[in-house]
C-alpha cells in the first residue's frame, strides 16, 4: 500500500512571547495535528517533581499529607530533565545522581510571633552524590538569586509557622511524565480555530441602522462594532482573511478570535427573519494556540519539545507499520501456494504483531 503524503506544508507563526507564555498560530495543519501537539505538552514532557517526602520533624497546624502534597506540586527547574533517567529504567539499586535530586527542608519559628515557610527555603540536601547539574544544581522555580528577588515576598507559600513550631522534611525529586501525575504537567495548552465570518449584503441592505446595532449588541463577546459608514469591502460572503478589516453596510468584525459560536447574533438575525445573514464557521487549517508554562520549562522549549516528541512518534508509527506490512505481505504468500496459486483477498491477510 501507497501511502500519498499531503502537499501542504504545516508552519508556526509567533505572535507573542514572554517568559512563563507563548501565544502562536499554527498554520496549513489539521484537527489531529494540533490535537496532538496539545496533548504531547499535557502528558508527554518530562520534568522533575518532589515525589518522596520522608517527614523528621512537623510541629505545624498542616497534616503531613498536605505539606507534602503541595511540595510535590512545586515547579521545579526542568530545562535538562531529559538529561535524567527515570528511576524506574535507572540501573542503580536504590537512587542516584542520575535519576533523583535530594533536597532538604528545615526550618523553625523562634525569634517571631510567625513564619512563612516558601520555596526558598528549599536548599540542596549535604549528603547527596555529585548531580549531572555540576553546581547548577535544579532547584524549585523561581531561584532564591534571581533578579527580581524581593526578599521572601516573592516565594511560593508551603506552611505558616506559628512560635515554637517547626518542620523538618527530606525530600526527593525525580523524573515523570504528566500523564502519570499532574505534579510533572510543565504547563497548560488551549487552542481553538480561527473562525471565518461572511455576509450576505443583500439582505444586509435591506436592514435598518437600529437592526445592525443590534446585531452588534448580541454578541456577548464585543465581535461586532456598528459604525454607520459604508465601506467599499461589501461583497456578498466574505473572506475570513478580510473579516478583520470586513465592512458590511456599516457592520464591522473588530474582535473576531473573541468568537466563541454562541450563534448569539445568528438567533438575532433570526428573530429579525434573516436566517442566512451571517455565517460562521471555523477555519480548520488555522489554530490559535496558549501555551502557559509553570516556570519549570520555557515556553518555547515546551513548544520545541513537543515537535521533537511528534516527530518520534511518527517514525515510529512507520518503521511499525512497515514491519507489520511485510510480515502480512510474507504471509499473504505462503497462503497463495496453499490455495493453488490464487491470491488471497487482502482483507484476509493475516498481521502477527507477536
Amino acid at each position: 500500500m501507497d501511502w500519498a503524503p499531503r502537499q501542504i506544508k504545516p508552519s508556526i507563526e509567533i505572535v507573542d512571547l514572554r517568559k512563563d507564555r507563548m501565544d502562536f498560530i499554527l498554520l496549513n495543519s489539521d484537527v489531529s495535528t494540533a490535537n496532538a501537539i496539545r496533548r504531547i505538552i499535557l502528558s508527554e514532557i518530562p520534568s522533575l517533581a518532589i515525589e518522596i517526602v520522608t517527614v523528621l520533624e512537623n510541629t505545624s497546624v498542616l497534616h503531613d499529607e498536605y505539606i507534602s502534597h503541595r511540595l510535590g506540586l512545586l515547579p521545579i527547574d526542568s530545562t535538562m530533565a531529559s538529561e535524567f533517567e527515570f528511576r524506574d529504567k535507572c540501573q542503580c539499586t536504590d537512587k542516584c545522581a542520575r535519576c533523583t535530586v535530594d533536597y532538604t527542608l528545615d526550618v523553625s519559628c523562634n525569634d517571631s510571633d510567625s513564619r512563612v515557610v516558601t520555596h526558598f527555603d528549599i536548599v540542596p540536601d549535604e549528603n547527596q552524590s555529585q548531580s549531572i547539574y555540576g553546581k547548577n544544581l535544579p532547584m524549585p522555580i523561581p531561584r532564591a538569586d534571581a533578579t527580581n528577588f524581593n526578599g521572601g515576598t516573592d516565594g511560593i507559600p508551603i506552611v505558616k509557622l506559628k512560635r515554637g513550631h517547626a518542620i523538618n522534611m527530606k525530600l526527593t525529586a525525580t523524573k515523570g511524565l504528566g500523564k502519570f501525575h499532574a505534579k510533572w504537567i510543565v504547563g497548560n495548552v488551549n487552542y481553538k480555530m480561527e473562525p471565518r465570518f461572511s455576509f450576505n449584503s443583500s439582505i444586509m441592505e435591506q436592514l435598518t441602522s437600529e437592526d445592525k446595532s443590534g446585531i452588534a449588541a448580541s454578541c456577548p463577546r464585543g465581535v461586532f462594532k456598528y459604525t454607520g459608514v459604508r465601506s467599499d469591502m461589501d461583497s456578498g460572503l466574505g473572506s475570513s482573511d478580510k473579516s478583520f478589516k470586513l465592512n458590511v453596510g456599516g457592520l464591522q468584525v473588530v474582535n473576531k478570535l473573541n468568537c466563541i459560536y454562541c450563534d448569539e447574533c445568528i438567533n438575532y438575525c433570526r428573530e429579525l427573519g434573516h436566517k442566512d445573514l451571517i455565517r460562521i464557521q471555523p477555519d480548520e487549517s488555522k489554530f490559535h494556540f496558549t501555551i502557559e508554562s509553570t516556570g519549570s520549562i520555557p515556553p518555547e522549549k515546551i513548544l520545541d519539545i513537543a515537535l521533537l516528541c511528534l516527530e518520534k512518534k511518527l517514525q515510529d508509527l512507520h518503521s511499525n507499520f512497515a514491519e507489520a506490512q511485510s510480515r502480512a505481505l510474507g504471509t499473504a504468500s505462503t497462503s497463495q501456494h496453499k490455495e493453488g496459486g490464487r491470491a488471497p483477498h487482502p482483507s484476509s491477510a493475516y498481521i502477527d504483531l507477536d
